[in-house]
């Protein structure tokens, strides 16, 4: 199931993140609410590891994203522009066994 409007919100909400103009806190402050889209978990998911949440920042300067993460988030971002069904398997802890996981085909 395609839940548009979290896409959409959490699309923008992404951009915003990366590009710097909203801090970590308010990122988590808007996550959208899931009404069963399972594209929205696995990127709610895996987004916590963008930044710390020991305290509020921006992701700028020495908090940056490595060029390499930027462009993996910005193809979540364009995932979820599209209407693309997510067919992958549910992570249960992102990063703990990266050579066992899904990886994603998007």
């Amino acid at each position: 199931m395609i839940d548009r409007v979290a896409r959409d919100q959490l699309s923008g909400n992404l951009r915003h993140l990366i590009a710097g103009s909203i801090t970590n806190d308010q990122f988590e402050r808007t996550m959208p609410v899931n009404d069963g889209d399972p594209a929205i978990w696995a990127i709610t998911d895996m987004s916590w590891l963008l930044y710390s949440d020991m305290k509020e920042h921006r992701l700028v300067r020495r908090h940056s994203l490595d060029p390499v993460w930027k462009r993996e988030v910005l193809r979540w971002i364009l995932f979820l522009d599209g209407d693309f069904e997510y067919r992958w398997p549910k992570i249960s802890l992102p990063g703990l066994h990266p050579m066992r996981r899904a990886r994603p085909m998007w």
